[in-house]
């Protein structure tokens, strides 16, 4: 390793730490304001980006930076987009959690992913945590006279989302692998060896 590829190599882990303190620090922040469905999200965030620094027990070992700033990004929305983003933020936090992990799976394990499999992973799992999620309101407002489900057309545009996003996320990620020089063991389009 270069002292360039060192340099390189610190700054990335350093960014990437600096995503996990933000998400770290919008916990409290969250709770505060009555968020603890997205405090819960920003908490299952920072455990999956901890998993490989604990791991291999060095700090320098940490998921890509731009990865974990696509994450942290629908806090963010959440926090201070219009009201009518949520469920394209809800979708959007899920997708950007099934991606952190299918991105460890390929950057920091022996696993190889099938580059359909990997898409479609990242999709089905935002697509069902959206869905689950709507069940789950639909019986709080049953049950408990809340309402959270505004109408079937706002709740079937939310599984588009779903959909869209999930889509996106793991062809995005693919283009990042590809323009980047991550070394992982996944090639989301196909376009691999």
């Amino acid at each position: 390793m270069t002292a360039l590829d060192a340099l390189v190599t610190k700054r990335d882990a350093g960014l990437a730490w600096t995503f996990v303190a933000v998400a770290t620090a919008s916990i409290p922040a969250m709770i505060v304001l009555g968020e603890a469905l997205w405090a819960g999200f920003a908490v299952l965030l920072v455990i999956v980006a901890l998993v490989p620094p604990l791991a291999a027990r060095d700090s320098s070992v940490m998921l890509p930076w731009e990865t974990l700033a696509f994450a942290v990004l629908p806090i963010f929305v959440r926090t201070f987009g219009p009201p009518a983003l949520d469920g394209v933020a809800l979708s959007f936090v899920v997708s950007a959690i099934a991606l952190v992990l299918v991105v460890e799976l390929a950057t920091f394990t022996s696993a190889r992913l099938a580059p359909w499999f990997a898409v479609t992973l990242v999709a089905l799992t935002t697509m069902a945590a959206v869905g689950g999620w709507a069940v789950a309101q639909f019986y709080a407002d049953r049950l408990l006279g809340t309402q959270h489900l505004r109408s079937q057309n706002a709740l079937m545009w939310d599984f588009v989302a779903a959909t869209g996003v999930g889509v996106g996320a793991g062809i995005a990620s693919q283009l990042y692998f590809d323009l980047s020089a991550v070394d992982t063991d996944i090639d989301l389009l196909g376009g691999g060896d």
